[in-house]
């Protein structure tokens, strides 16, 4: 049978994720009838994203997600054009895909409501990463009726929206990045049916933070090679022109059309703690000061964002 070896492989390696159990070559080329030669190749080339090399030794991680038939594709995939086409790799996909769409709207120059749609497309992006780790953990995301049953709604089952993620996910605890999504969330239901394109400079920062929350999340659970930064950039800025659209913005804001999205903004940070509301996870603000010195001269990154916590407290207070 065409896909005789690559199903005792499957068995295998499901067998040992379950024992949480690790393997050598030796033992894979044993229970699958595979060449030593074959056995060298496939853990690193074709299932590496599934599996954790220790010296020569494989640990499976993540196989169970994927289904007998999802693991042939796997497998079949050219060593050149690897692509995880399991029910969880669909879903990093989609989440970084929306990430990256949600990047692109807010630093288009000829887009006006920058905040509206970067919102609703990092909503999915969230919604998508925290489904993808329930899906790995093996973790229940859906709703279900009174008999079990997932919910259909549209002909599409129903799964969790991002509030109940994050409750999922985080608890009852109320960590700054948690925090960001519920202003956003909360802003998101205000705008959708207002016109209200002055609102970007207000909730910038936020905006940063939660595309900055995203990324740390996603290489914290998946791995760096799922990393956004190889596909995103500081957006240029048009400085003299953006401080007087700012100023603008801002007066903008304290017209009567925008009474409600700003009660909505002041009740929601007023009710925060001061050290979570100067939290650059919930809200990202920063002072852009030029390179002077040697650091001009230098060819390292034109700019780099400083670390608060590994400043010294001469450091510290001269920013300050």
């Amino acid at each position: 049978m065409r896909y005789d070896k690559v199903d005792k492989a499957y068995r295998f390696l499901i067998e040992k994720e379950q024992l949480e159990d690790s393997f050598t070559l030796e033992e894979l080329a044993e229970a699958t009838g595979w060449a030593s030669s074959s056995c060298k190749s496939y853990p690193t080339k074709r299932w590496h994203q599934y599996l954790e090399r220790n010296g020569d030794e494989y640990t499976p991680t993540g196989i169970r997600t994927l289904s007998l038939d999802e693991f042939r594709t796997v497998h079949s995939q050219k060593l050149q054009h690897i692509k995880d086409n399991s029910s969880l790799g669909r879903l990093i996909q989609k989440s970084k895909e929306f990430a990256l769409l949600a990047t692109s709207t807010y630093n288009n120059p000829f887009t006006a409501y920058k905040t509206h749609g970067f919102i609703v497309h990092m909503v999915i992006a969230w919604t998508a990463l925290f489904h993808a780790i329930f899906e790995r953990d093996k973790k229940d995301y859906f709703y279900r009726d009174k008999n079990g049953e997932v919910k259909i709604i549209d002909d599409e089952e129903k799964a969790s929206e991002l509030s109940a993620c994050c409750k999922s996910y985080w608890g009852d605890k109320k960590p700054p990045e948690r925090v960001n999504l519920d202003f956003l969330i909360g802003l998101r239901n205000k705008i959708e049916y207002r016109s209200l394109p002055e609102l970007d400079p207000a909730v910038s920062g936020h905006c940063q933070s939660c595309l900055s929350n995203f990324e740390e999340l996603l290489v914290n659970e998946f791995g760096n090679t799922y990393t956004l930064t190889g596909n995103l950039a500081i957006a240029l800025q048009l400085t003299r022109t953006s401080q007087d659209a700012q100023v603008s913005a801002l007066k903008q804001l304290q017209t009567e059309n925008y009474s409600l999205v700003r009660k909505y903004m002041q009740d929601f940070q007023n009710n925060l703690e001061d050290d979570l509301l100067s939290n650059q996870k919930y809200r990202l603000s920063v002072f852009l000061i030029p390179k002077l010195g040697n650091h001009a001269r230098s060819a390292g990154m034109a700019i780099e964002f400083v670390n608060m916590d590994d400043l010294s407290e001469e450091e510290l207070e001269n920013y300050q």
